[in-house]
């Protein structure tokens, strides 16, 4: 099963590039080419889901103070906005 898929896929590689005419004009089609799209382009996505994965990982600490730091700075404003409860 697997060995009639591999060398179905080989075959498409080993193809030569087969002229389809449209419209007067002369594309050239590669299904060697459509293989190589459906293995690099989502070998590309998980590449960068791992580097961006690993790059928040890294800065994780940093961001999350920033963050910890602006969420207090908002909640000193909000207080501050606030009427004091004795004057009720």
């Amino acid at each position: 099963m697997f060995s009639g898929f591999l060398k179905g896929f080989l075959n498409g590689f080993l193809k030569a590039a087969k002229p389809v005419v449209s419209a007067g004009s002369t594309h050239v089609t590669s299904t060697a080419f459509a293989a190589l799209i459906w293995w690099v382009v989502p070998v590309v996505i998980v590449t960068i889901a791992i580097g961006y994965v690993i790059w928040t990982s890294k800065f994780k600490d940093k961001f999350e103070n920033e963050t910890n730091r602006s969420v207090d700075k908002f909640q000193h404003f909000q207080q501050t906005l606030r009427e004091p409860d004795s004057e009720h």
